[in-house]
C-alpha cells in the first residue's frame, strides 16, 4: 500500500504505541485485500470488546483494547458504539430480571465503552446507528456491525465493509481505513436478482414477512450484492431495516439494492451496472414459510418472553407493538421486552409509549442487545436470570436465528402472534 506522510509517521510510532498499532493492522488489512491506499471515512461504528466477559476470549479482547488505546487522546473521525451486553444503569431491567449486584458489577467492570466515551465515541449503544446519526451518498465509513453495514450501503448509499471490532476501533483511532471492496463504485453493482412471486402481496406483510424474505434471500445471496424488484416504493426506512438487517445473519450480504426505493437502483438495470445477474430467484409463499417453519423450533403456542427490537426498534415500531398490546396485561410468568436506542426510548417515554407497554407488564430496554443477555452462553456464573426462560417468542429473525442455534425454543411469527403467547 502506499501510505501518506502522516500514515507513515502513524506506522512508525510518532504518533504513539497505541496508533502504531492501530495503523499495522489496518495496513495489513488492506495489503490482504489489494488495497492501494488508505482513505479518510467519514466515522466509525465501534464494539466494545467487553461484549465477551469470560475466558481466554475476554482476556484476549481486554489485553487487545489496552494496547491498541494505549496513548491514544481522542478518535480522529466520529465514532458511534454499539450497545452493551447490559445496561447496568437500567434499574427496573435489573429489578424484573433479578440480576444479582456482583453480576452487575462485574458487567460493568468487563466493559469498554467509558474508554470510548472519553476518547470522544457518541454514546449511542446501538446497532441501528443510522437511525441517531446519518450519512450522505457516496460518503465511506467503517463498521463492525452488520446491520449497520448492509443498511448504511443500502439506504443511504454510503460505502462500510463489513468489518471487526478491531479493525472498526483502528480506524477510529487512525482516522483512516484501507479502499476496497464497498468502497470502491465497481464493487456495488448486484449479483444476485430476487424477485417476488405473484403468490404474494408485500402491502400485506407483517415485519416478521418482511425478515423472513430477508433471511431467506441471505441464504441464498451467501457474500453477494442483492437487488430486490416489486417491492413497494413507498416502503418505510424502518421496514427497510427489518427487511435487510437478516441480510447479514444468514449471509454476509454487504449491500442490497430496492428498486425505486434505494439511491443506487432507481431501475433494476442501474443496480445491475448493466450487467446481467449471476443469478435470479422468486420468492413466493412456499419459501417465506420454509423460514418460519425453519427457525420455529417450540412445540406450543405459550411463550416464556416476547422479545422486540432485534435489530434496535425505531419508534413506528414500538407504537405499533404498545397498540397491540392494547392494555391488556401478560401473565404473571410472561415477560414482554423491546429495545431500542436511548433518544427512541426517550421519544417513547414522553409520548406516553413506554407507560402504555409497562401497564401491560413489558418493558422498553435502550442501551443493550436485546438477545445478548438471553443467551445460554452468557447467562452463566453470577449472571443470572429470575425468570426461567425456556421459550422466546420472536418476530426478528436475527434473534430467533442466534438463540435458536444455542438451545432455546423459539416461536417465530408476526407481533401480534408474540404478543399472544405472554398472555
Amino acid at each position: 500500500m502506499k501510505l501518506t506522510r502522516e500514515e507513515q509517521w502513524m506506522l512508525e510510532g510518532k504518533l504513539g504505541n497505541g496508533t502504531a498499532f492501530a495503523m499495522k493492522l489496518i495496513t495489513k488489512l488492506g495489503d490482504a485485500m489489494g488495497a492501494e491506499r488508505m482513505i479518510k471515512p467519514v466515522g466509525s461504528h465501534v464494539v466494545s470488546f467487553g461484549f465477551q466477559m469470560y475466558g481466554k476470549l475476554a482476556q484476549w479482547n481486554q489485553d487487545l483494547d489496552n494496547e491498541m488505546l494505549e496513548g491514544v487522546r481522542e478518535f480522529k473521525v466520529p465514532a458511534t458504539t454499539n450497545p452493551k451486553f447490559i445496561n447496568t444503569e437500567d434499574e427496573k431491567f435489573i429489578e424484573r430480571f433479578g440480576l444479582s449486584e456482583s453480576a452487575v458489577g462485574k458487567i460493568r467492570q468487563s466493559m469498554s465503552n467509558k474508554k470510548f466515551e472519553a476518547l470522544g465515541a457518541l454514546p449511542t449503544y446501538t446497532c441501528t446507528p443510522f437511525f441517531v446519526t446519518q450519512t450522505r451518498l457516496g460518503e465511506s465509513l467503517a463498521g463492525a456491525e452488520s446491520v449497520a453495514v448492509v443498511m448504511y450501503n443500502s439506504i443511504y448509499g454510503a460505502r462500510v465493509n463489513r468489518e471487526t471490532a478491531p479493525t472498526a476501533l483502528a480506524t477510529a483511532i487512525t482516522g483512516r481505513t484501507p479502499e476496497f471492496g464497498m468502497h470502491k463504485p465497481e464493487n456495488r453493482y448486484a449479483q444476485l436478482q430476487v424477485d417476488l412471486g405473484e403468490d404474494i402481496k408485500p402491502e400485506e406483510f407483517s415485519r416478521a414477512d418482511y425478515s423472513a424474505l430477508g433471511y431467506y434471500t441471505g441464504r441464498i445471496a451467501r457474500d453477494r450484492n442483492v437487488v430486490f424488484t416489486g417491492l413497494p416504493r413507498d416502503l418505510s426506512v424502518s421496514m427497510l431495516k427489518t427487511l435487510l438487517a437478516p441480510l447479514g445473519v444468514s449471509g454476509a450480504v454487504m449491500l442490497a439494492h430496492v428498486v425505486g426505493v434505494t439511491p443506487e437502483a432507481p431501475t433494476v438495470e442501474a443496480a445491475l451496472l448493466g450487467r446481467k445477474p449471476e443469478e435470479r430467484i422468486t420468492v413466493g409463499k412456499k419459501e417465506l414459510r420454509e423460514v418460519y417453519d425453519r427457525l420455529t423450533t417450540a412445540s406450543e403456542d405459550k411463550a416464556d418472553i416476547a422479545v422486540f427490537g432485534c435489530p434496535h426498534a425505531p419508534l413506528d415500531e414500538i407504537i405499533e407493538i404498545a397498540r397491540a398490546l392494547d392494555g391488556k396485561k401478560l401473565r404473571d410468568d410472561a415477560s414482554l421486552l423491546i429495545a431500542t436506542a436511548e433518544p427512541i426510548k426517550v421519544l417513547a417515554d414522553r409520548m406516553g409509549i413506554t407507560d402504555m407497554v409497562e401497564r401491560s407488564g413489558g418493558l422498553i430496554v435502550s442501551d443493550m442487545c436485546p438477545h445478548g443477555f438471553l443467551s445460554p452462553v452468557y447467562v452463566t456464573g453470577d449472571i443470572k436470570l429470575r425468570q426461567s426462560i425456556k421459550t422466546i417468542a420472536t418476530d426478528c429473525t436475527k434473534c430467533a436465528h442466534y438463540r435458536g442455534a444455542q438451545g432455546v425454543k423459539i416461536k417465530y411469527a408476526s407481533a401480534r402472534d408474540c404478543i399472544r403467547a405472554v398472555m
